[in-house]
């Protein structure tokens, strides 16, 4: 599957693609009983890309620009997330969908799936966790029910591990060797649109920026664990007041990574810092590299050049 960034207007919202009832099991009726409500329904949603070709945005410090088509393919999958409250209680509506056909060259498709209700738990932390719950639902299509959704498309080329039961990406898995694999198989695209009269996703777009990074300013011959931080001016960072949003990972030779934790908490801009420890195992004092790469506003889908950002605040 191949990624296109940026932003434009929808097809019309009448194609046929688009499932004019959602497909939902409900208990039979009992008058006798109260209605216990449902904790899973199978569901088929519509999806629409952007109908546009255009370049990936400005490749920070890089006149060139690569071109990059979306289009569904055969395989790929549809996570959703949705929340509503009611009677003072969280739910949330979650689960993974599956492609069922695809429209119009690969811009329209429909996707088949089951999704669950849970109750969201308080945890000690603040937290919320999620626990198998039933709900009655007052319309046929409890999506448009949920006051937020989120759909983020799992392209059939990914690859990683299990899928996560929601719709993000896990650090490990959001790693490739140059950008055009990581588009092709872990750039997180997702719509928070949902039409309620044709039960589809509208308004796909890339969620985070993605940063490259050839390693050139560092020894190949070894592994490196990166980090990435974040605070909101370089004295911040200095007094330690800053979160990290890149996970750890054992990197060898050139990569390309998207920020995970930053599409978690929708955070771009800020004072950046990169760190590597080298990873020597019979040498008990590795080097560090860090780089301050100074206050930066990364925009999602946009291609950022560490290396020349480095060369060019360091």
């Amino acid at each position: 599957m191949a990624m296109l960034l940026g932003v434009s207007s929808c097809k019309s919202e009448d194609n046929k693609a688009f499932p004019e009832e959602p497909d939902i099991t409900i208990p039979d009726d009992n008058k006798e009983t109260e209605d216990p409500g449902i904790s899973s329904f199978t569901a088929n949603v519509g999806a629409q890309l952007n109908d546009w070709v255009a370049t990936r945005s400005d490749v920070a410090f890089n006149e060139e620009n690569g071109i990059y088509n979306l289009s569904f393919t055969e395989g790929d999958r549809l996570s959703i997330l949705g929340y509503f409250e009611d009677n003072g209680e969280k739910y949330a509506v979650r689960g993974l969908t599956k492609v069922k056909n695809i429209e119009e060259g690969g811009m329209l498709a429909n996707f088949n799936g089951e999704l669950y209700v849970n109750r969201m738990v308080e945890n000690e932390d603040s937290s919320y966790g999620f626990e198998r719950s039933s709900y009655v639902f007052k319309s046929e299509d409890p999506l448009s029910e949920c006051t937020s959704l989120t759909a983020l498309i799992f392209p059939s080329e990914f690859t990683g591990g299990d899928l996560i039961d929601g719709p993000y990406f896990q650090g490990p898995q959001c790693i490739a060797p140059d950008v055009n694999t990581l588009i092709e198989k872990a750039l997180p695209i997702v719509s928070q649109t949902y039409d309620k009269t044709t039960h589809s996703f509208l308004n796909f777009k890339a969620a985070t920026p993605i940063l490259n990074f050839n390693l050139d300013l560092l020894n190949s011959e070894y592994g490196y664990i990166v980090k990435m931080f974040r605070a909101d001016s370089q004295a911040d960072f200095k007094e330690g007041k800053y979160e990290q949003f890149f996970i750890t990972l054992n990197i060898t030779g050139p990569f390309a990574f998207t920020m995970t934790d930053c599409y978690e908490y929708d955070v771009y801009g800020g004072y950046w810092v990169l760190q590597f420890d080298e990873q020597k195992s019979k040498d008990s004092n590795p080097n560090q590299f860090v780089y301050e790469l100074g206050y930066i506003e990364f925009e999602p889908g946009k291609v950022y050049d560490l290396d020349k950002i480095i060369n060019t605040y360091n």
